[in-house]
């Protein structure tokens, strides 16, 4: 005869039990212990986009980014952008970074900032490694609907990096993923926000919509239904918040999570694209580019207010974690305690 002398929720939890309590326990660590890294936390305090300077002082050599230190004092952990203006403009200010349009419908606009200081890159080298990228911007000027991918957006490994503001992009070699979007007060593409990855060494960074595909082919990963033709688009004057989560998995996957919020956007003011990409190009990243084109198929002026880079995730035990640890060792301590007094 076996009878329980415990508590009724200990008795449940018989030799059957003692595997999943582990297993949960072990769950609740790994959600409880991460800790991110920031890289960049950038909120053009100081109205410079080419923080830090030229001239720093020991031990600071870089003149890229400041890779989770504020070397000169500004409070902002920064990064170099280098811009392809095609006639339109950059102005930096206290915080605000504006980049507007070219007007005249024939050249393309297109800023790039490299995250991570040269010789480094965020590299998602084991399970659960994580990095969130968030940028945040106001457009003004947006136009009328039209069918258009021409507002991109990609974060990628570089092949190479330009030295300063005004030098042209590498031609070939990025691997990573970029958004091939639709701007316009209402969306006018069928995929307005459709998730892609760099084909084999693309030729340019989003310039030709077929070096992006799917999984290299030319395609789309996916598309948020609610991204579609005849859905709520761009608002001038309103603020967007575009956020990046690479998580690499179990299986050497990577969960690649694009989402756009703010306004009305798609109708319910987000759009969000999620694909596990089981055989993906690359687990390193150090590029962030946007290259809304040109005024007359997106916005005239893009207000961008906050660059911020975390990752990847480490996991390190916290006092919640140990709590959780000797809550899990006690309950099974109770189970066995129990199938040996209750024995008879």
């Amino acid at each position: 005869m076996y009878r329980c002398r415990l508590l009724p929720t200990v008795c449940l939890l018989s030799s059957v039990h003692a595997a999943a309590v582990l297993a949960f326990v072990a769950a609740l660590l790994i959600c409880s212990s991460s800790q991110a890294t920031v890289i960049v936390d950038n909120t053009f305090n100081s109205g410079l986009i080419t923080n830090p300077p030229i001239a720093l002082t020991a031990p600071y050599s870089t003149t890229y980014s400041e890779n989770g230190v504020d070397q000169d004092g500004s409070g902002d952990i920064t990064s170099l952008w280098t811009v392809n203006n095609n006639g339109g403009s950059t102005t930096p200010s206290v915080g605000h970074m504006v980049s507007a349009m070219n007007t005249n419908g024939t050249s393309s606009y297109q800023m790039t900032t490299y995250f991570t200081a040269p010789g480094t890159a965020v590299v998602l080298a084991n399970p659960g490694d994580q990095m969130v990228l968030t940028w945040v911007f106001t457009p003004t000027g947006v136009v009328a609907q039209n069918t258009s991918q021409a507002f991109d957006v990609a974060v990628v490994d570089s092949p190479v990096r330009v030295a300063t503001i005004n030098n042209s992009l590498p031609t070939t070699g990025y691997a990573g993923y970029a958004i091939f979007g639709n701007m316009g007060t209402t969306l006018g593409a069928s995929n307005s926000f459709a998730l892609k990855e760099a084909i084999a060494n693309p030729t340019d960074l989003m310039s030709t919509s077929g070096n992006w595909g799917a999984n290299g082919v030319s395609g789309t990963l996916t598309n948020d239904p609610n991204a579609t033709t005849g859905k709520t688009g761009y608002a001038s004057g309103t603020q967007y918040t575009m956020t990046w989560t690479l998580t690499r998995g179990m299986s050497n996957d990577l969960m690649v999570d694009v989402k756009m919020v703010g306004g009305s956007i798609g109708g319910t003011g987000t759009v969000e694209d999620t694909y596990d990409d089981t055989s993906p190009n690359s687990f390193t990243y150090d590029t962030f580019s946007f290259r809304p084109n040109k005024g007359s198929t997106t916005a005239t002026s893009f207000d961008t207010t906050l660059f911020e880079v975390q990752g990847p995730l480490v996991n390190v035990p916290e006092p919640g974690s140990l709590i959780l640890l000797g809550l899990g060792a006690g309950a099974l301590g109770l189970i066995t305690l129990g199938r040996r007094k209750v024995a008879e």
